[in-house]
């Protein structure tokens, strides 16, 4: 209902009032008690549909294909149950205990996120949402939802974003890469699933090599998504690096990861000497430089050094874009 409710304004624009809207939404009552006569009331909330609708349109998404993709029955029906273990095969848990669902085609990931975090997104969607507009090869990971449910006393934030290893080939090594040395190690022995961070890249000796216009169309578009955490008071994002790695012996693999790999899009790029494919997107976007973190940056500064996580926004921004820059073999 939130998705096709917008659906029928094809050429609505959008202004400051949608960025502060909210729908409501009362689901189908679930009978509760013994005697099935009590009555659970789920509420749903859509916050800004106007604004994410219009985002889908940015990355040419059909609201219809959308829904398909996400399933909300079988989604909202588990949540309804007041329980999201209930979709245990389908999630994953973050390191942060947010939960994340997978739509079944690999497009779009559900993830929960925090009432702070939730609150924070609402303050910056304007500037978020210019940002995408001004710079459609953005990699900051895509929004594409905002929803609340409330089952009795609990409720469940959560956003629907894009997946950024949205492809049928495996990928053989991921880095989630923040800038900083600081506890940045993932231990060797870990699964291949499990994301590697800053010091095992460092301890690899992989230097990415692209195209040099590539690199540097990358380069500079990574360089204003910095710049727009940095002014938005935004720090702990991560740029996710996935690999690919093509088997010279299977054609038809080679053949079909070629044709996804587009010449204007610089989130999937091909090595320069074609034995690779290198994904790229900035994750995890919603954590504010606030009171808390400034109180936690004193503290391990003094105690751990210089190459902690939680540095102040611009301080953050210039150390991951060094970072980033010296990943690639020719890093001038």
């Amino acid at each position: 209902m939130a998705v096709k409710s917008v659906n029928a304004l094809s050429d609505y624009e959008v202004n400051l009032k949608d960025f502060k809207l909210k729908y409501y939404f009362e689901l189908m009552p679930k009978r509760t008690g013994n005697d099935k006569t009590t009555f659970k009331v789920c509420k749903f909330f859509d916050y800004a549909p106007q604004v994410f609708n219009h985002i889908r349109k940015m990355f040419f998404i059909d609201n219809d294909n959308y829904l398909s993709s996400i399933g909300p029955e079988t989604l909202l029906s588990s949540i309804l149950k007041g329980d999201l273990s209930t979709l245990s095969e389908l999630t994953s848990t973050g390191k942060s205990g947010s939960f994340f669902y997978y739509s079944q085609d690999g497009i779009y990931t559900l993830k929960t996120i925090s009432k702070t975090e939730f609150t924070f997104m609402r303050h910056i969607l304007y500037n978020y949402f210019k940002h995408l507009k001004d710079f459609r090869q953005s990699l900051i990971i895509k929004l594409f939802g905002m929803h609340k449910i409330i089952l009795d006393d609990k409720k469940i934030h959560f956003v629907i974003m894009s997946n950024v290893f949205k492809t049928s080939h495996e990928i053989n090594i991921r880095y989630d890469i923040k800038g900083s040395l600081h506890q940045r190690k993932t231990p060797n022995n870990a699964d291949y699933t499990v994301a590697r961070k800053d010091l095992n890249f460092l301890e690899s000796h992989e230097k990415m090599n692209i195209r040099i216009d590539k690199q540097s169309e990358l380069l500079t578009q990574l360089c204003r998504d910095a710049d727009f955490f940095a002014q938005n008071n935004i720090i702990d994002y991560s740029l996710l690096l996935g690999i690919h790695e093509i088997n010279v012996l299977q054609t038809s693999s080679r053949t079909d990861i070629f044709q996804e790999v587009e010449s204007d899009d610089i989130s999937i790029i091909q090595s320069k000497n074609g034995d690779k494919i290198y994904f790229f997107g900035i994750i995890d976007i919603l954590t504010n430089f606030n009171t808390k973190k400034k109180i936690e940056y004193c503290c391990k500064r003094c105690f751990q050094g210089p190459d902690i996580s939680a540095i102040p926004p611009h301080q953050y921004a210039e150390r991951f874009k060094r970072f980033i820059t010296n990943m690639f073999r020719n890093n001038t």
